[in-house]
């Protein structure tokens, strides 16, 4: 359905709250003007006529009876350069290109919202003059935004003019209010995008889905959060685990440090009891099984697991707890991930204790980055990023082609967690803003606040 109507429905403004507006931007000789939904046109004119007309004038009008109205009153405007009327939708606009530097909104709330990203993007855009970039509203205030200054517009006539009945509405007691907005206007709290998952780790997913470190750092030093995964995970050998939980009786027990293995072994669990082999299943839940974390310590018990070694805290620690326990001749099963780390491998050979190894999930680029990205973006008050920051060349790959689509990207600083992804991405011809000297929290963060 087109929401058009319900976002700019076309109500002429009155005549001295036009006026007011523009006096109200400061419109002068080296500026360009832009009315978004300009309607008649009677804004631009007025803009054209005034003792300080600006450079140019452009309007934007997706309605082709008022395009072609603005542009049959204004041939002459339009022949001299003075005026240009773009017959498109406001909200694929680029104000950028038009190199604009005051806008003119009469719009409904909902039009000024879904404006925001657009118009962050504008304010935050260096441009090439030195005039300071803003924005004029008429009536309406653009939602969670602070005007930097507010006026009231006495129109003793105002009751008698085609605004009493429209739906802008928005008259009291004779006159109008206007907002103006710059930079300033904009939000303070800054957006970081990690391109990563919340909690993920180096090492692979080994341990707890516990609070991320990241996110608990840069939340404390006032920025807002977002975590899209630029890697999934696809199980493995599925027939081959069954076949093993259908025989408990040639192991001792299980390993799994990590709850993306024991989402694996869940799937073959209930695939087996619907099969009707639940005694076998019964016989698993009696041996121990070992895991990191108390995420994946949790997931066990609800599988009807005992766990132990949650509390461990690494694969070290882990270790430490297996090779004490007593010995059996039967091995362990080893439930693992591609990226698992060889600490406990080593250290459990190194003692002596038995086990056999099972891959049960690969790590491969994720195929719904681009949908996982435009669903966080649409949840931001001003639907833009001022940081996005990289962990791998790998992410770079994946996320590098979604992010440049954008409306913010051209803009938006970057950072790495490191040397080598740093390097990675000026091959791709991406400037680095910041590079971590060390792949943790602490150290990003400083280089993005240039400490």
């Amino acid at each position: 359905m087109d929401d058009t109507p319900f976002i700019a429905p076309y109500v002429p403004c009155h005549p001295h709250v036009a006026e007011a507006a523009l006096k109200f931007a400061g419109v002068g000789g080296g500026d360009v003007l832009v009315d978004l939904g300009c309607g008649d046109g009677r804004i631009l004119s007025l803009s054209l006529s005034s003792a300080t007309p600006p450079a140019r004038c452009i309007g934007i009008e997706l309605d082709p009876y008022l395009a072609s109205h603005i542009r049959a009153n204004h041939s002459s405007d339009i022949s001299s350069g003075a005026l240009t009327v773009l017959e498109e939708n406001m909200f694929t606009i680029s104000l950028i290109d038009l190199n604009a530097t005051v806008l003119v909104l009469y719009l409904l709330p909902a039009g000024l919202d879904k404006l925001k990203p657009i118009l962050n993007t504008w304010l935050r855009h260096a441009g090439t003059g030195n005039l300071e970039k803003r924005i004029v509203t008429i009536v309406y205030e653009i939602p969670g935004w602070d005007p930097v200054d507010t006026m009231f517009v006495d129109t003793p006539s105002l009751e008698s003019s085609s605004l009493s009945s429209g739906a802008m509405g928005g008259a009291s007691a004779g006159g109008q209010w206007l907002h103006r907005y710059d930079a300033r206007s904009i939000p303070t709290a800054r957006t970081v995008l990690f391109c990563r998952g919340k909690s993920d780790t180096a090492g692979g997913g080994e341990g707890d889905a516990r609070e991320d470190r990241y996110e608990a750092v840069f939340t404390a030093a006032g920025f807002r959060c977002l975590f899209v995964p630029v890697l999934e995970h696809a199980p493995r050998n599925g027939d081959k685990l069954m076949d093993i939980i259908q025989h408990p009786e040639h192991y001792s027990g299980l390993i799994a440090t990590s709850r993306r293995a024991l989402e694996t072994l869940k799937i073959a669990l209930e695939e087996c009891q619907g099969d009707g082999t639940s005694v076998a299943t019964s016989a698993w839940s009696q041996k121990p099984i070992y895991v990191v974390g108390k995420s994946t310590g949790s997931l066990a018990r609800d599988l009807g697991f005992s766990p132990r070694g949650e509390d461990s805290g690494t694969a070290d620690g882990l270790a430490d707890l297996i090779v004490n326990e007593p010995k059996t001749d039967k091995p362990l099963l080893f439930l693992v991930g591609d990226k698992r780390r060889d600490v406990l491998p080593h250290r459990l050979t190194q003692a002596g204790v038995s086990y056999d190894e099972l891959l049960v999930y690969e790590t491969q680029p994720s195929s719904t980055f681009p949908t996982d990205l435009e669903t966080q973006l649409r949840n931001l008050p001003d639907g833009s990023v001022d940081w996005v920051v990289f962990f791998s060349p790998s992410g770079v790959d994946v996320a590098l082609p979604s992010l440049q689509g954008t409306s913010w990207w051209s803009w938006t600083r970057i950072a790495a967690i490191g040397p080598t992804t740093g390097r990675y991405l000026g091959g791709a011809g991406v400037k680095v803003d910041a590079e971590a000297v060390k792949p943790s929290p602490e150290a990003l963060l400083d280089a993005m606040l240039g400490k």
